[in-house]
């Protein structure tokens, strides 16, 4: 059968695959199998270069160690990052108008070529560099051995597209923090409010210590640091912010004796999965998705829970907050705007209700709330709503928003410097969202030390005179091959270089056991929790097909009942009858007419 051209190519490109190995690469086939590709077709003498590994990947975009010193660590304070790094390139915009094919070479690189100087030049923005790494292995196919910099002449190692992305990275999340510190500046400029300024201070206190771009610990602990730097503004909040927020909530109520016996707050999956569709909610008794609703409906019949409270967003504009009670058996709903009530939510609040044998429950009151006036501040006036029906915390109010906004951010900072506080010197007390910070304060609530006096000219040149008199100390800090303990070096023991690195060593073994020590803990703590999971799922279903049979029973027994009351007394009926066939009073009027 003759072929085509395409047909010709992907037949090639099949060869080709089977000829690596099976090692199949989806760019290369999506390249070469697409005659509108700018890649010229392949032909039969065109040598395919072979694919590349990961680990071959990896060793070509490994940055060397001596050349980490240009690049920040993530664990640099977020303070010494925006005031002490001035020595970070800039990005250059130009070069976003470049294709891509342009920064790479088929000639190999010339090490030779490569000065320290290049350090000192412009880099790509961020999403240029991240588009590079993401067509290197491409282009590594296409035979690119070395990288071009507009800037730099020759040729550069491939490892410089890593250099590239991560201090580009630091550029970027240092701009990113610079706004955050211009936010706080802003806030606290000209207020008296003596708890705006004691917060910032906080906030000021805590970036002096908190990595511009490590895990966060906590009820974040989903969260980046680098990800506070977009809490600290003005604009409307994300949902990982609102999950993390009702995650610190969720922990204050586990240290309430009383509260946590009767009520909980989910998160946002709550509100989503109520929102999955008629299909999904066919199978609910079934759908893992809702394993988490199906345990709290249960406990809501069972009579071990009261309350539940949850977030949700209307329109993917604004956030809310409803509380299902089941003591009172009433739906509450809490908005800072005073939208009307959201329908559908309601009724799939009542759907899911009934899935657990409630009746509807009545629309009850609104819950207390703050007027917001501004378009962005409706998670925190939300996390107000529940923190004041919870807590009895004060309402919402406009001119008390950017306070509410970074008490918020301290009780963040707080479980975070809590849950890490054995591995840095920061204890829990230091960033309590209730005690000041004495470790540091600004100028917001500080004014600004005198300058000390200095003393008298003569006084300063009679205690020099006094210094030049008196005899000079000389330390002998020299150390002679025979005589090892002389000089200044007596005073300490002496070590041998293989002892020194012997201990190093015993260091870094323990370390790995520590590291090592602790992802058992927490792969083991996976497993029995995944264990308990299904022990739970389990008993939960077989709890509910018991309860559905036994609802099915009574309602058989209630179908008797009604039955036997609606049917006439049929035993006293054929009693009757019988009476009255043995009075027989037809007959005798027969035997009389005969008669």
């Amino acid at each position: 059968m003759p072929l085509d051209l395409q047909g010709f190519t992907l037949l090639l490109c099949w060869l080709e695959v089977c000829h690596l190995g099976g090692q199949y690469s989806a760019q290369f086939w999506l390249i070469y199998s697409n005659p509108a590709s700018d890649v010229p077709t392949i032909s039969h003498d065109v040598d395919i270069p072979s694919v590349i590994s990961a680990e071959q990947k990896d060793r070509l975009l490994k940055l060397p160690p001596h050349y980490t010193y240009f690049i920040p660590l993530s664990s640099l304070p977020v303070s010494v990052l925006v005031d002490s790094t001035p020595t970070l390139p800039d990005f250059d915009p130009a070069l976003t108008e470049l294709d891509t094919c342009k920064f790479f070479s088929s000639v190999e690189c010339n090490t030779s070529n490569f000065a320290s100087s290049f350090f000192q030049h412009s880099i790509p923005p961020l999403h240029l560099s991240s588009r590079l790494l993401d067509t290197f292995e491409q282009a590594v196919h296409d035979g690119a051995k070395s990288m071009c910099d507009p800037h730099f002449p020759g040729n550069l190692p491939c490892w410089v597209l890593t250099y590239w992305y991560d201090v580009g990275h630091a550029v970027a999340s240092k701009q990113t923090w610079s706004l955050a510190h211009n936010w706080l500046a802003r806030c606290g400029l000209g207020s008296p409010d003596i708890e705006l300024a004691a917060a910032i201070d906080k906030i000021s206190c805590a970036l002096q210590t908190l990595g511009w771009d490590t895990a966060l610990q906590g009820p974040g602990a989903f969260l980046q640091t680098l990800d506070l730097a977009e809490f600290l503004d003005s604009t409307p909040m994300k949902g990982h912010f609102v999950d993390a927020m009702v995650n610190e909530i969720s922990h204050r109520i586990q240290s309430d004796t009383h509260l946590h016996k009767t009520t909980v707050v989910e998160e946002l999956t709550f509100g989503k999965t109520l929102r999955y569709d008629a299909k999904r909610w066919s199978q609910y008794m079934f759908d893992r998705g809702f394993t988490r609703i199906c345990e709290l409906g249960d406990l809501l019949c069972d009579g071990k829970l009261t309350s539940v409270i949850f977030p949700i967003n209307i329109n993917d504009v604004h956030w809310t907050v409803f509380l299902v009670d089941a003591k009172n058996r009433e739906i509450c709903y809490g908005d800072s705007l005073g939208w009307t009530w959201p329908r559908e939510d309601v009724d799939l609040i009542q759907k899911w209700l009934h899935e657990h044998g409630f009746t509807s429950f009545s629309k009850g009151a609104e819950l207390p709330h703050g007027h917001q006036e501004d378009a962005y501040s409706c998670a925190i006036a939300m996390i107000n709503i529940i923190r004041h029906q919870l807590f009895d915390t004060p309402l919402f109010t406009d001119d008390k928003k950017d306070l509410l906004h970074m008490q918020e951010l301290i009780f963040l900072l707080h479980g975070h410097f809590s849950e890490d506080n054995e591995d840095n010197d920061v204890y829990m007390s230091d960033y309590s969202p209730s005690s000041p910070c004495l470790s540091h304060t600004t100028s917001y609530s500080r004014s600004p030390s005198p300058t000390p006096s200095l003393p008298p000219l003569q006084s300063q040149a009679t205690a020099l005179k006094s210094l030049k008199s008196r005899p000079k100390i000389t330390l002998n800090y020299r150390v002679s091959p025979s005589e090892p303990k002389t000089g200044l070096l007596k005073h300490f023991s002496i070590v041998s270089h293989e002892d020194y690195l012997a201990d190093i060593h015993q260091c870094d073994l323990k370390h790995k056991d520590k590291q090592h020590n602790i992802k058992f803990s927490r792969a083991l703590k996976d497993a029995e929790r995944k264990h308990q999971k299904c022990i739970n799922d389990r008993d939960r279903q077989r709890a509910h097909r018991a309860r559905a049979k036994e609802l099915k029973r009574s309602a058989s027994e209630n179908d008797t009942q009604v039955h036997s009351k609606s049917d006439p007394d049929t035993s006293a009926l054929q009693s009757s009858q019988s009476l009255a066939e043995l009075s027989r009073p037809h007959c005798s009027v027969k035997e009389e007419l005969h008669c």
